[in-house]
């Protein structure tokens, strides 16, 4: 698992941010780079790769495309990141930045909190985190909790001093490592790192309660801060090593990264600036992290910033235009589907090669077919479950793998040149969705536009969400929220959905049609929504969000 048990968003709120940016403008940008891959009083089994090339690539894109002064990137990786030395480098922050100016802060590396629950004997605050730095020892409870950096504890104060007169950005790769869903598939060949330390196990002690269902989050008390993590309280984060790199996975320079940092990278050398104004305000990078990341692993990046301040959202980062922009293509969709087939009867797998514009691969797949405990099981390329079908009903798992042509060519549609943003988000809970939860979404639109929410479920069935009547086919004002609270509520077919957000500067022909309609990629109105899309030429834009469902029983 990778590195940084992250627990609800609350504890990030108090670990590291606490933050409010004063009024004015930038004096200078600098950056905190943190990045801890080798512990050496651990054993192998907790040393990652990613960490020590996330710092080292972060530091180029920061000086080559935001103009960053060597001088103002401190870097502290693998072993020189000890407790006393990232403690004292927060320290130095209010020495060596002036009033006005931005802080950028990353961490990449191992963590833990009182949401893990292999921690939980250690009695951490429920609403902050903890970090691991390089020197970490094992040994008794207090004297491991003397030997992390707890946020509350060591990290909070030194930043509430620094933010009074600082912007301050706090990005973190990391995750929380509770409720795990179970049918989450285990990739064959080279995988993604997921390792923990377990803390509490080694130290004794009795567990604590913890989770959502015995602590009340606090609400969000800051006005300016924007925070962004790799995932949400519900999922694991990874990092990717050499091995899945060697294998023909795409980062950004050919070595090993996180997942969050990996997109991260790109994103801020410039394929972030999905409206072509070059500025990245941080909706569009989160958004652009959130859609990288999602496509190839089993964790959503987080975003949080305060309720009662949304418009921080679309301020630049570093408060200025990027210098030189650079596009990395993470992934290549392609047109035809790949699908992957484990344990498949040869006559089941031979009608599946039959399918058309579908092709059988062994790597680089869109889809798994996988046969396990009287279950067909279709599975998405990140590991997440998209179905599944009982074993008697292998013709329907047949039939959603040909569904899935069409929907992959909706799901995947985006516009390169848009010149204007959407914005869509999932309220409430951010990570996987269980059964009986209600479903809710925020949108928002960088220019007037006419709306159009389609949820894509994992049976194949297209759920046009907004417009759903007559009174929602009026367009939306510039930058207002749209905000849909109570759509309907998690119920089977557990999976993922796809969740499409497109805005429209012109009224598109046939929105009527398709207002409030469900049919699948084999239907009329799905050609009507197909060519509603393609006619809208320029003046559209999209955002992508994947949902995952499964019911409580489903749950680690």
């Amino acid at each position: 698992m990778k590195r940084y048990w992250l627990s609800a968003l609350a504890i990030l709120v108090l670990a590291w941010c606490g933050l409010v940016f004063p009024a004015g403008g930038w004096a200078a940008s600098h950056a905190l780079l943190i990045g801890v891959g080798e512990y050496p009083q651990l054993g192998p089994s907790v040393q990652l790769e990613g960490p020590s090339h996330d710092v080292e690539a972060m530091v180029k894109v920061l000086k080559s495309s935001w103009g960053l002064e060597g001088s103002r990137i401190t870097v502290l990786k693998d072993r020189r990141a000890t407790r006393a030395n990232i403690l004292q480098a927060l320290k130095d922050l209010s020495r060596t930045t002036r009033p006005g100016d931005f802080v950028f802060i990353f961490f990449s590396g191992h963590g833990t909190s009182a949401y893990d629950p292999s921690s939980r004997t250690l009695g951490i605050d429920a609403f902050t985190g903890a970090q691991i730095p390089s020197d970490f020892r094992h040994g008794t409870r207090n004297q491991v909790l003397g030997r992390l950096l707890i946020g509350k504890r060591d990290i909070r104060p030194i930043l509430e001093r620094l933010e009074r007169d600082r912007k301050i950005l706090v990005v973190f790769d990391s995750c929380y490592s509770g409720d795990a869903v179970r049918s989450l598939r285990i990739r064959p060949g080279p995988r993604p790192v997921k390792k923990f330390i377990a803390l509490g196990e080694l130290t004794g002690g009795d567990p604590i309660a913890h989770g959502a269902g015995t602590i009340k989050e606090p609400p969000y008390p800051y006005r300016n801060v924007v925070y962004i993590s790799a995932a949400s309280r519900r999922e694991q984060a990874e990092d990717i090593p050499m091995a899945m790199v060697q294998s023909g996975y795409r980062t950004v320079d050919g070595r090993p990264h996180g997942a969050l940092s990996n997109a991260l990278l790109a994103g801020l050398s410039g394929s972030a600036d999905t409206n072509q104004d070059d500025r990245i305000s941080y909706s569009e990078l989160y958004q652009y992290v959130r859609t990288m990341v999602t496509a190839r692993h089993p964790h959503t990046p987080q975003i949080l910033y305060s309720q009662r301040n949304r418009s921080v959202v679309d301020r630049p980062i570093f408060d200025r235009s990027i210098i030189r922009k650079k596009r990395i293509a993470l992934t290549h969709p392609g047109r035809s589907l790949k699908v992957k087939l484990e344990g498949i009867e040869s006559h089941l797998a031979g009608r599946i090669r039959r399918l058309n514009l579908v092709e059988v691969v062994n790597e680089g797949y869109d889809l798994v077919l996988s046969k396990t405990q009287g279950q067909y099981g279709l599975y998405l390329a990140n590991g997440h479950l998209l179905v599944s079908y009982p074993q008697s009903q292998a013709d329907r798992a047949v039939d959603r793998i040909a569904s899935q042509i069409a929907i992959k060519e909706l799901a995947g549609l985006s516009f390169p040149g848009q010149r204007f943003n959407v914005f869509v988000e999932l309220l409430g809970r951010k990570g996987v969705l269980v059964e009986g939860e209600t479903v809710g979404f925020r949108l928002r639109a960088g220019a007037e536009s006419y709306i159009l929410l389609i949820d894509i479920d994992p049976t194949g069935v297209i759920n046009v969400i907004y417009p759903g009547d007559a009174g929602e086919m009026n367009p939306v004002s510039a930058n207002r929220e749209l905000s849909l609270p109570d759509i309907g509520q998690v119920v089977p077919a557990f999976g993922t959905d796809f969740v499409k957000a497109f805005a429209f500067r012109n009224r598109p022909a046939g929105l009527e049609r398709i207002m409030g309609q469900s049919f699948g990629p084999d239907a009329p109105l799905f050609s009507t929504l197909m060519n509603l899309i393609r006619r809208a030429g320029g003046d559209v834009a999209q955002a992508t969000i994947q949902v995952k469902t499964a019911p409580r029983s489903d749950l680690q």
